[in-house]
């Protein structure tokens, strides 16, 4: 599993860091969108407003992606740690097995 890796996803936690910085880049264009949506100009044409519709589902869409694939490598990240003895398993879900008693 100790695999020599080169490149920006050398490790578990590069990758989860790359995909929040992602997150954070489409928060910020999907919030310029809106804005954009919200107050067209004068001379935007309807073709222009239902562009910039498709542009903003498509961002959600891939934020709702990225969201998930960033869960999935917190959970990968976690195992990994339990499994190489860098953190207990009953540790980590503690808290969410105190929620459900």
């Amino acid at each position: 599993m100790n695999a020599t890796h080169t490149g920006p996803f050398e490790n578990i936690e590069s990758a989860h860091e790359y995909v929040g910085l992602l997150l954070e880049a489409i928060g910020d264009a999907a919030t310029s969108i809106e804005q954009e949506l919200d107050a067209p100009s004068a001379l935007t044409q309807p073709r222009h407003v239902d562009a910039l519709r498709l542009v903003d589902y498509k961002l959600k869409t891939l934020e709702r992606h990225l969201a998930s694939c960033r869960r999935s490598l917190t959970d990968l990240r976690t195992l990994r740690r339990y499994l190489y003895g860098e953190r207990s398993l009953d540790a980590d879900y503690a808290p969410v097995l105190r929620k459900e008693s």
